[in-house]
C-alpha cells in the first residue's frame, strides 16, 4: 500500500505536536512519530485525513494523561473525536474544544473530565453526537446547548449535572438523551414537549420530583429510582402525615397523568417494615406503632413498589423526636435495671442520669402512647439481676434479652 497524500499544514500538525507532549505521550500506547511532520504517510495511529486534513482522531484506550492544549483548536476540518477511557484529561480546560467548528462526533467518556460544561460550546453548531458519560462533570448543562441543532445523540449519564436548560427545546433532531445517574433535581422541563424526533430519554436515578413535559407514548422514558430528599420528619407519638407526595410518583405513564395511586415501604434501619397507599389527597400516613422504636440517628426512607417512578426514595435529613415524658415510675425500673446489671459494661449504654427516655436516644426502646412498649437488649451484654422494680413497665408487650 502506497499513501501519497498531501502535506498536511503545519497548523494541525503543531497541534498533535502540542498534544502529545502535553499528555505524555511518550507513555501512551499507541505512540505517534512526532519529530517530523509526516500524518500524510498514513503512519500515525488514529488519525484520518480528508482532502489534506486531519478530520478524524481516535484514540481509545490510549493512556493519555495530561491537558488538551489551547492549540487543539487549530484543528479546524476535524469531524470526529474518540479519546473514550483515556482514563485522565481531568486538567483539561474544555474551552479549548470550541474551536473545532467542524466537529460532528466528540466521544469523551471515562476520561476523569470535572468542572462545568463552558458555554462556548455554543459554538460547536455541527454537533451530531455528544458522549461525556462517566466523568464528573457538574452544575447546570449549558444554556448554550440549545444552538447544537444538528444533536441526535446525547450521553452524558454517570456525572453530576443538576439541572436541564429550557433550550434543550431547540433541538430539533434530538433522538437520544440519557442522562440518568446525575443530580438532576426540580422538574422535567417542559420543552422536552417540542423534541419531536425524541425516540428515548433515560432520565432514571437523579433527584426529580415532578414532570412538566408529558411525553407521547413514541417515546421510551425511564424515570425510576429519583433520590427526593426531606427536610425533616417529626414524631410526637402519632401517625407522621407526609403532605404531599412527589408529583413525580403519582405520574401513570399509560394514561399520561398523575393519577396513579402508588403503594410505598417503609424502611427503617434498612428494614422494610410496612406496605403503605398514598391518601386520595396526595399526602401519605405512616401509623405510629411502625415508629414506635425510632430514633434520632436512624435511617428512615420509603420507596415506591411499582408505577413509573419505581425504586424512588423519599428520605429524611432530620429526624426530631418531641414525645410525652415518660412516668417516673418506668424511667426508675430502667435505671434500676442498668445498676443492677453492670451497664456501664453494656455494649450499648443508656444514659441514665436523667429522663431522656422520650428523646428517642435510649438504645433497644420503643414507646407508644407514654409508655414504653419494648425493651430489646439482644446481645448486650448483660450480667446480673432483674430488680424487682421492673414489674412497674406495665405497659411492656415486647422483652427480648437475647
Amino acid at each position: 500500500i502506497i499513501i501519497d497524500l498531501p502535506k498536511i499544514p503545519d497548523a494541525e500538525y503543531q497541534a498533535l505536536v502540542d498534544f502529545y507532549n502535553a499528555t505524555n505521550g511518550d507513555n501512551w500506547t499507541n505512540k505517534w512519530p512526532v519529530e517530523t511532520n509526516t500524518i500524510n504517510q498514513g503512519i500515525w495511529h488514529g488519525i484520518a485525513i480528508q482532502d489534506g486534513h486531519i478530520t478524524e482522531i481516535n484514540l481509545r484506550n490510549n493512556r493519555i494523561r495530561g491537558a488538551i492544549p489551547a492549540s487543539f483548536g487549530n484543528l479546524k476540518f476535524l469531524k470526529k473525536l474518540d479519546l473514550y477511557n483515556s482514563h485522565d484529561l481531568s486538567t483539561t480546560d474544555l474551552n479549548n474544544l470550541s474551536d473545532l467548528e467542524s466537529l460532528e462526533d466528540l466521544n469523551m467518556s471515562y476520561c476523569k473530565l470535572s468542572g462545568n460544561i463552558p458555554d462556548s460550546w455554543a459554538k460547536l453548531t455541527k454537533l451530531k453526537t455528544l458522549i461525556l458519560d462517566n466523568n464528573t462533570l457538574e452544575g447546570p448543562i449549558f444554556e448554550g446547548i440549545g444552538e447544537l441543532k444538528l444533536l441526535e445523540t446525547i450521553n452524558i449519564f454517570n456525572n453530576q449535572f443538576t439541572t436541564i436548560p429550557q433550550t434543550i427545546g431547540n433541538l430539533d433532531n434530538l433522538k437520544t438523551f440519557s442522562i440518568y445517574n446525575n443530580k438532576i433535581s426540580g422538574s422535567l422541563p417542559k420543552a422536552f414537549e417540542d423534541l419531536t424526533a425524541l425516540k428515548t430519554l433515560s432520565i432514571y436515578n437523579n433527584e426529580l420530583t415532578d414532570i412538566d413535559a408529558l411525553l407521547p407514548s413514541t417515546v421510551s422514558l425511564s424515570i425510576s429510582n429519583q433520590k427526593i430528599s426531606r427536610e425533616e420528619l417529626n414524631y410526637t407519638g402519632q401517625d407522621v402525615v407526609i403532605p404531599q407526595l412527589p408529583r413525580i410518583m403519582r405520574y401513570d405513564r399509560q394514561k399520561n397523568d398523575f393519577s396513579y395511586i402508588p403503594e410505598v415501604q417503609l424502611y427503617l434501619r434498612n428494614r422494610n417494615i410496612a406496605t403503605l397507599t398514598m391518601n386520595p389527597d396526595g399526602s401519605l400516613t405512616i401509623p405510629k406503632l411502625h415508629l414506635a422504636s425510632l430514633k434520632k440517628e436512624d435511617d428512615i426512607y420509603i420507596s415506591q413498589r411499582r408505577g413509573a417512578a419505581s425504586s424512588s426514595t423519599i428520605r429524611f435529613e432530620t429526624i426530631i423526636i418531641d414525645l410525652p415524658k415518660i412516668p417516673d415510675a418506668e424511667y426508675q425500673a430502667l435505671v434500676d435495671l442498668y445498676n443492677a446489671t453492670n451497664g456501664d459494661n453494656w455494649i450499648n449504654k443508656w444514659p441514665v442520669e436523667t429522663n431522656t427516655i422520650n428523646q428517642g436516644i435510649w438504645h433497644g426502646i420503643a414507646i407508644q402512647d407514654g409508655h414504653i412498649t419494648e425493651i430489646n437488649l439482644r446481645n448486650n451484654r448483660i450480667r446480673g439481676a432483674i430488680p424487682a422494680s421492673f414489674g412497674n413497665l406495665k405497659f411492656l408487650k415486647k422483652l427480648d434479652l437475647y
